[in-house]
């Protein structure tokens, strides 16, 4: 891992990366698992020297179950894409692979997709059961 410098990979701010091109990917692990992930992705060839032209990074996404999928996002030189996902499996494992590239990102933000909450839920039922008792009362009333 590096710290790059504002302005290093065009990113605005101090940014994280891998830095072994070629031979790996940049992992981000998240103990507890999360639902959401979303960042920037900055092209970084070697001390800051863009490539030129957009280049495609692949992130992995693997859950409590394994494989989600695999995804591309386009970067272009000398500004940032970004990756974002929510999911249903909870999510456990990125890996951010560039082609001949240092992978750095910033602006990392993670949490839990909004999921109905159990009292909300709770309610609901009990309100459902309250209006099928009701009738229920008043067709024995009538007959």
């Amino acid at each position: 891992m590096f710290l790059a410098a504002a302005g290093q990979s065009s990113n605005p701010t101090l940014a994280v990366g891998s830095d072994f091109p070629d031979t790996d990917a940049l992992d981000l692990l998240f103990s507890p698992s999360v639902t959401a992930v979303g960042f920037d992705i900055f092209q970084n060839f070697g001390g800051g020297g863009q490539s030129g032209s957009p280049q495609t990074y692949v992130a992995s996404v693997f859950g409590t179950g394994g494989l989600i999928g695999s995804f591309n996002t386009v970067v272009p030189s000398g500004s940032a894409g970004f990756f974002g996902i929510t999911s249903t499996d909870p999510i456990v494992r990125i890996s951010l692979l560039g082609p001949n590239a240092f992978e750095v990102i910033d602006n990392v933000r993670f949490g839990a997709a909004a999921v109905p909450e159990p009292a909300s839920m709770l309610l609901l039922g009990t309100g459902l059961i309250g209006m099928g008792a009701r009738r229920w009362r008043k067709r024995q009333q009538r007959g």
